[in-house]
Formats: structure tokens, C-alpha cells, sequence
């Protein structure tokens, strides 16, 4: 039996546990990320348990009538545990509609997660969506590079990085986003956008998820830095070093301008094809 409640604020340490053991969960449903901007969405989300363990968590907001699930996100819907199938996943939907419908609300706006970001395959909830009949009224599209596998610049990419580079072009790390993000204002003017995080959004979530690294003491080796640093002076091009790179490794890679650096100056192999990946939802 599963029963459905309201989100409070005491559930946060909970619900971020279930998003990061969670099949489809990711950075954006945790609640540090999803409360940066609670003051512009009236929140409604909600909390699924069987017997007092979350199971799932629904991201979700209210405008009048209607829930959105979410409507400051690029996507969520039900964020599942490894438990759940779709016997499982019917049930909680069915709960999930009785317990809006008692407090007055006549639709529901759902985005599902792109299969390509979950961590095991959970789509159990398109069906359930199929059974209690939703219509598709829009479809996005999500680009996207696989990390793990060796990425392929295009001809057009390799060309406006070398017009970069000879026009003296430097990237730098930086702690503060103010000069990206007035860059940024500057470039959408031209197409009569803005940004859709505010600086003091950007600084806040800086602060939130990429911590100030750790000041190194000499003699202390960091094995992920040291092994990525042999692996970079061994690749003789950018497809073969990242390519070695394990997850950690690549973390190291970004967390050092130095190495960062080095792996820019790397040439790229020629003769390969682009990889990459497109999902529409």
C-alpha cells in the first residue's frame, strides 16, 4: 500500500536519498536546485510511501487549477527507486490523481525525463500515463554529447577553435559569473531573450554545487589528478585522452585549469565521425 503526501521542508535530506538512489533522477529534481527559485512557483510536490520509506518523489508546482510537474523545470514527473514497476507505478498514479483532484485541481502537465538520463531504464510511467489517458500536446528535444565515449569535434567545431585560438582567445577558470553572465545578457539581447537564471541564481547555485576546491598541501597526491596527468601526457590527441579518462579522472581534468588547459592543447584526431546522441519527448 502506498500512500501519497504533501512535501515539507523536513523531507529535503529524504527526498535528495531517494533522487540520488533513483532510476531516473538527477541534479535538477534535488530540492537545493528545484528551492533556488521557490519564490516564483507556488510549490506542490509530493512525497510517495510504503510503509514510511520513500519510494518516489513528484516534483511539482501549482497555477490555479492546474499542476505542473515541473514548471521551472526541463523536465521531471515521477522520480522512481529501484522497486518500482508498473504495477507498482499504476498504483502511485492512481493515488497521485485522487490526491490533487481533492484539493480542486482539473489538469496535470507532465514531463517526463529523456530515457537517455536515467541511470536504468524506467518509463514505466509513459505507460501509466497511456492508461489513464493523457494526450501528448508538445515535443522537445534534448542534444546530447556521451561523456563516456570518445566525442568527435565536426570540421566546422575544429575551425571556429582554431579561429579562437589564433585570435588569442584564452579560457580561464573563474570563481565569480558575473563576466559570463553579462556576456550572456549581451549575446540573447540580439535575439530578444534573457538569461533564464539571474545572476544572484547563478552565484547561489555556484555556491551550492561547485564548492571552492580544496587547497593541496605539497606532498599530498591526489591518485585521480596524478593518473590523469600521466594519461594526458601519453594521448596524442584529444579523442584518445578522453577516451582513457575514467569518471573520476575526467572530474580531476576539470577541476584543474592546468590540466584543462593541457588537454586543450591537444590535436584533434583527424578522420573520425561525430558522436553523439538526440532524444525527443
Amino acid at each position: 500500500m502506498f500512500t501519497v503526501r504533501r512535501y515539507e521542508p523536513s523531507d529535503a535530506a529524504a527526498w535528495d536519498a531517494l533522487v540520488m538512489r533513483s532510476r531516473n533522477g538527477n541534479l535538477l529534481h534535488r530540492r537545493g536546485y528545484m528551492d533556488y527559485h521557490a519564490h516564483r512557483f507556488t510549490d506542490a510536490s509530493l512525497v510517495i510511501e510504503r510503509d514510511g520509506d520513500i519510494v518516489a518523489v513528484f516534483p511539482a508546482n501549482r497555477q490555479q487549477d492546474t499542476i505542473a510537474s515541473h514548471g521551472g523545470l526541463t523536465y521531471a514527473g515521477l522520480i522512481s527507486g529501484q522497486a518500482l514497476r508498473a504495477e507498482a507505478t499504476l498504483a502511485i498514479f492512481g493515488s497521485i490523481r485522487d490526491f490533487y483532484r481533492e484539493t480542486d485541481v482539473t489538469a496535470l502537465h507532465y514531463k517526463a525525463v529523456p530515457h537517455v538520463f536515467h541511470a536504468y531504464p524506467a518509463e514505466e510511467d509513459l505507460y501509466a500515463l497511456h492508461r489513464f489517458g493523457a494526450r501528448l500536446v508538445r515535443r522537445d528535444l534534448s542534444s546530447v554529447i556521451p561523456l563516456r565515449q570518445a566525442h568527435a569535434l565536426t570540421q566546422g567545431r575544429k575551425a571556429a577553435g582554431n579561429k579562437a585560438r589564433n585570435a588569442g582567445v584564452v579560457r580561464q577558470e573563474g570563481n565569480d559569473p558575473a563576466e559570463f553572465h553579462a556576456l550572456l545578457v549581451d549575446v540573447l539581447q540580439r535575439h530578444e531573450v534573457t538569461p533564464t537564471h539571474s545572476l544572484p541564481e547563478l552565484r547561489l547555485l555556484h555556491a551550492r554545487f561547485l564548492p571552492a576546491p580544496v587547497e593541496r598541501r605539497r606532498g599530498d597526491i591526489d591518485q585521480s589528478r596524478a593518473t590523469a596527468s600521466a594519461k594526458l601526457a601519453e594521448a596524442l590527441s584529444i579523442e584518445e585522452a578522453v577516451a582513457w579518462l575514467k569518471p573520476g579522472e575526467r572530474v580531476a581534468v576539470l577541476l584543474d585549469r592546468s590540466l584543462l588547459d593541457w588537454l586543450a592543447t591537444l590535436p584533434v584526431a583527424a578522420g573520425e565521425a561525430t558522436s553523439g546522441a538526440e532524444t525527443a519527448r
